[in-house]
């Protein structure tokens, strides 16, 4: 006579433990499990569940400053890294696309081609309508009496040029689908690392500020990946 089959009390799993914390990951599929994996933050998954979709991704923390989580490392008009802010000033295409790489958002060189073509593209059209409107403006002046000149150079300011204006149209429309990208990502690195803001605020200040909003970013990326920055 062979032993009694268990209860089924027996038969059913433990249940999960309880979890307090609660940490974001973002489900990944086909990834081979202990393979190293850092997504951006995604729903909810509480500590102690044994979620499938979920085994090869390392829980990024809702909340942790001391790992760059939860809020910005510092506010947007500090500098307490002068690399970084050197070269967010004099070299914002190389910066920006360091900090992209760096945050696991966009390849080095790709995120570098999109900057350095759309603001360098920019600038020349800029300035082929800025040499029109002198070149231009000196023309007229020649044909003026000093009274004349004296008064166009008082009332005259880039708005009253002449201008030329494809050039204006396509520098204009470039300088905005510059904006709008460093805008995108600046939102992703946001919700990459938990930080809270609005879609608003993030416009404003990279229009207002954009030189001010790389530094930042790049200081909060460094900051959270154990990065350093020299000249």
């Amino acid at each position: 006579m062979g032993a009694p089959a268990p209860s089924p009390q027996h038969q059913q799993p433990a249940p999960y433990p309880q979890a307090q914390p609660v940490y974001y990951a973002q489900p990944v599929q086909n990834v081979p499990y202990g393979q190293p994996y850092s997504p951006p933050a995604g729903p909810p998954v509480h500590v102690g569940h044994v979620v499938p979709e979920f085994a090869a991704v390392p829980v990024v923390p809702a909340y942790d400053p001391s790992r760059g989580y939860g809020a910005w490392k510092d506010g947007l008009f500090e500098c307490n890294n002068v690399p970084i802010c050197c070269l967010a000033f004099f070299l914002p295409f190389y910066r920006w696309a360091k900090t992209m790489d760096r945050a696991q958002l966009m390849g080095f060189w790709r995120a570098f081609v999109v900057f350095f073509v759309l603001s360098g593209a920019a600038a020349i059209f800029y300035t082929l309508d800025l040499d029109y409107g002198n070149r231009h403006r000196k023309d007229r002046d020649d044909d003026d009496d000093d009274d004349d000149r004296r008064r166009r150079n008082r009332d005259d300011w880039y708005w009253n040029q002449p201008h030329l204006g494809w050039a204006l149209a396509l520098a204009n429309v470039l300088t905005i689908i510059l904006l709008v990208v460093v805008v995108k990502y600046r939102m992703r690195i946001r919700s990459r690392y938990n930080i809270p803001g609005s879609n608003f605020n993030d416009c404003v200040t990279v229009l207002c500020c954009s030189w001010c909003a790389l530094a930042q970013e790049a200081r909060h990326v460094d900051y959270a990946g154990n990065y350093t920055e020299s000249c």
